[in-house]
C-alpha cells in the first residue's frame, strides 16, 4: 500500500448530494416528517421520532418512561448510556457482557433485577444484535419496559426482523462514525402510541438553533475530508495533540444535563438522513463484505479473538473489533503502534468499563468481562469506503506483527 496513506480508523460515507444540502433552502419541517415516516418503516414499526442527539433521544425516552427507578445497562458502552439514565431522573444498574459477543449477558441481568427495576435496555453494541428472545422473556416475566439501544445498529437483524423493532422502544444514532449520519442526531422507534405522544411532547422544551444544521453539516463534510487516508497522514500528529487518545474516550459523566443539548433536529440534517438511508443497505454490505474478508484472514491467530456472528443475528459491523488476549505476544497498545507504523489507524472503543468510572467505582463488582474488554479490544477500520487494496493491507499487517513477535 502506498504509505503516503494513513487508513483513518472511521470515516463518514457522504457523497455531493449530502454536501449540496446546505444550499437547499426548502429544507422544512416536512423533511423531517419525511425521515420520521421512512425511517419507521425501514426498521418496522409505525412511529419514529427525530432528536438532535441520540444520548438526548435516550433521556427523553427513559424521562417519559420512569422516574426514581433503576435501569438495566451494560456495564461496557459509551458513557452517553449513563448520561441518560442519570439525566432523567433514574439510576443505570450494571449487568456484565458475554465476552465474545460484548452484548448483555442474560444471567447478569436477571441478577440484577429488583424491586426498584423499571426498565432493561440492552445496546446491540458494534452492530451485532443482543439476544433479544431472552431479554423479551425476562421483560414478560417481571412485567419490564425493554429499550433497545441501537445506537450502533441501524439494519442489523435478529432472526431475519430488524433490531429496534422488537421491544417497547428502540433508540439510533446518526452521529458522525455512525452507519448513517447527519454528523449529529438520534432518532426513537416505537410502535406504542402512548410512547410516541410522550416524546412529541417532550419536545417542547427544545429549542431551534440558528445555522447548527448547517454547521453540523459542514463538519460532516470537514471530517470527510480529514479522515481521506493522504489528508490523515499529513493531520494526524496535529490531530492527537489536540486530542489525546488516552483522554479522547476516557469515561466522564456530564452531568447535570447540559441545556446545549436542548435543541431541535434540524430540517437540513434530516435532508442529509434521507439521503442516507436510501444508501444504507449498500453501506451494510460493503461493511459485511470487508468483515468477512479479514475475519478469513485473521481467524486461527493465536491470542487474537475476532467478531462473532451467531447464527440468529446479522451483524452489520459498525466496528470491528478484536480482543488481543495475552497469548497474542503483545498488548493492544503495542499491536496499535505497530499498525500505525504501518499505516493503519486502529481505534479504542471502549477504554473503560462503565461501573468503574466516576462517580460509580465499583472496584470488584462482578463485571469482569466488561472491565476485560476495555483492557484488550482493538477496533480495525472497517467502512464503505476503504478499498480492496487498503482492507487487505489491513488484515496483512496484523499478520506481519503477529509473525514477527
Amino acid at each position: 500500500m502506498d504509505m503516503l496513506k494513513l487508513i483513518c480508523r472511521d470515516r463518514p460515507t457522504i457523497g455531493l448530494t449530502e454536501f449540496l444540502s446546505i444550499f437547499d433552502i426548502y429544507s422544512g419541517n416536512e423533511e423531517i416528517r419525511k425521515l420520521e415516516e421512512k425511517f419507521a418503516k425501514y426498521i418496522g414499526t409505525d412511529y419514529a421520532v427525530t432528536f438532535s442527539t441520540g444520548r438526548i433521544a435516550l433521556y427523553c425516552l427513559y424521562k417519559s418512561l420512569a422516574k426514581g427507578k433503576e435501569i438495566i445497562v451494560p456495564a461496557f458502552g459509551c458513557m452517553p448510556i449513563v448520561d441518560s439514565v442519570v439525566w432523567s431522573g433514574n439510576q443505570p444498574r450494571f449487568a456484565d457482557i458475554d465476552i465474545d459477543t460484548y452484548n448483555i449477558n442474560i444471567d447478569s441481568v436477571r441478577n440484577e433485577i429488583n424491586e426498584k427495576t423499571a426498565i432493561i435496555s440492552p445496546v446491540h453494541l458494534f452492530g451485532l444484535p443482543a439476544d433479544l428472545d431472552s431479554l423479551l422473556e425476562l421483560k414478560e416475566k417481571y412485567d419490564l419496559l425493554l429499550i433497545e439501544d441501537a445506537a450502533m445498529a441501524p439494519g442489523a437483524e435478529y432472526k431475519g426482523r430488524k433490531v429496534g423493532s422488537f421491544g417497547d422502544a428502540a433508540v439510533f444514532s446518526f452521529e458522525r462514525s455512525k452507519l448513517l449520519t447527519s454528523y449529529q442526531g438520534g432518532i426513537v422507534t416505537t410502535s406504542s402510541e402512548k410512547i410516541y405522544g410522550a416524546l412529541q411532547s417532550s419536545k417542547s422544551e427544545f429549542k431551534n438553533k440558528f445555522l447548527n444544521g448547517h454547521k453540523n453539516i459542514l463538519k460532516l463534510y470537514f471530517y470527510h475530508v480529514v479522515s481521506n487516508p493522504y489528508v490523515w497522514r499529513i493531520l494526524y500528529n496535529f490531530w492527537r495533540r489536540r486530542h489525546p487518545e488516552e483522554t479522547e474516550n476516557i469515561g466522564v459523566a456530564e452531568q447535570p444535563l447540559p441545556k446545549k443539548y436542548l435543541i431541535d433536529y434540524a430540517p437540513i440534517q434530516a435532508n442529509v438522513a434521507l439521503k442516507q438511508l436510501k444508501k444504507l443497505d449498500l453501506f451494510i454490505k460493503k461493511r459485511r463484505k470487508n468483515a468477512r474478508y479479514l475475519t478469513k484472514k485473521l481467524e486461527g491467530v493465536e491470542g487474537l479473538a475476532l467478531p462473532e456472528e451467531p447464527d440468529y443475528a446479522k451483524h452489520i459491523y459498525a466496528r470491528y473489533v478484536v480482543r488481543v488476549k495475552e497469548d497474542f505476544g503483545i498488548d493492544r497498545m503495542q499491536l496499535k503502534e505497530e499498525l500505525l507504523k504501518r499505516g493503519v489507524d486502529a481505534g479504542l472503543w471502549y477504554i473503560y468499563s462503565l461501573p468503574y468510572t466516576d462517580p460509580y467505582n465499583r472496584v470488584g463488582d462482578s463485571c469482569q468481562n466488561a472491565l476485560i474488554s476495555s483492557q484488550q479490544t482493538l477496533t480495525l477500520p472497517n467502512y464503505p469506503s476503504l478499498n480492496d487494496e487498503e482492507v487487505k493491507h489491513i488484515a496483512e499487517s496484523v499478520l506481519e506483527i503477529k509473525d514477527n513477535v
